[in-house]
């Protein structure tokens, strides 16, 4: 399933079929010297860059923890309203 917004979608494609800026994209079709990162420790991947790359570490990190703080919220939430609805429930 594809996102909902245009630039995400287009993108998402773009990493699905390797046609990326990405050094190790560039380097395949002969438009860059070099496929290695500016990190300096893998190829400029999908994978790498995504998941790896020192570069964008602290990037990661708050995505990870902004989604984290998002599911917490919903969970309490939905305890909440479990809770609230308690004694409604038939025994």
């Amino acid at each position: 399933m594809f996102p909902c917004d245009r630039n995400i979608e287009i993108s998402y494609v773009h990493l699905l079929l390797q046609d990326t800026l990405l050094n190790d994209n560039k380097y395949r079709t002969g438009t860059s010297a070099t496929s290695a990162c500016e990190c300096g420790f893998d190829r400029e991947t999908a994978e790498h860059f995504l998941l790896h790359c020192s570069n964008y570490q602290n990037i990661r990190n708050n995505t990870v923890q902004l989604s984290l703080d998002v599911i917490n919220t919903a969970k309490k939430s939905l305890l909440s309203h479990c809770l609230e609805a308690l004694p409604l429930a038939p025994f």
